[in-house]
């Protein structure tokens, strides 16, 4: 799971620069689960950020300094996951972990419900996998190889 931050992402100059901002953004949305902190009270759009994707938007509002507000949209057909879901009051003290516990749990449930168009892997099977290919293609004949 990858958590990009469309806001921390260099901005070019140039046209150019400009061109190489736009490509590193290209992927932003196209995400299976979207988290969005936001302090306003207005609605949040679900088409703010279109992609491919999006099957689960969780949306987080601070009320005051010990508490916030989480709303989990959900679209039909994904399996049920949590600790999080629908609209609930947090504590501050067990937010960040209800959080990220909700999106490891949703990105699962969602793997699994796209697994036709996607694939499903265990995390570490893919990272070995990413692993075997970069030593493949970046091993020289005299250096060593991995197992296939």
């Amino acid at each position: 799971m990858m958590i990009p931050e469309g806001d921390k992402r260099p901005k070019g100059g140039s046209s150019s620069g400009n061109f190489t901002s736009m490509m590193k953004k290209r992927h932003i949305g196209n995400d299976f689960v979207h988290v969005v902190f936001k302090e306003c009270d207005e609605e949040y759009d679900l088409q703010t950020l279109p992609g491919q994707f999006n099957d689960v938007h969780i949306v987080i509002q601070p009320l005051n300094d010990l508490e916030y507000r989480t709303e989990v949209h959900v679209k039909p057909g994904i399996p049920p996951f949590g600790p999080l879901y629908g609209r609930q009051i947090v504590s501050s003290s067990v937010i960040s972990e209800s959080v990220r516990l909700t999106c490891l749990n949703a990105n699962l449930a969602c793997q699994v419900f796209h697994q036709d168009l996607v694939g499903f892997a265990i995390n570490c099977e893919e990272r070995l996998k990413q692993i075997k290919q970069l030593g493949l293609r970046l091993a020289t004949p005299d250096e060593w190889k991995l197992d296939e």
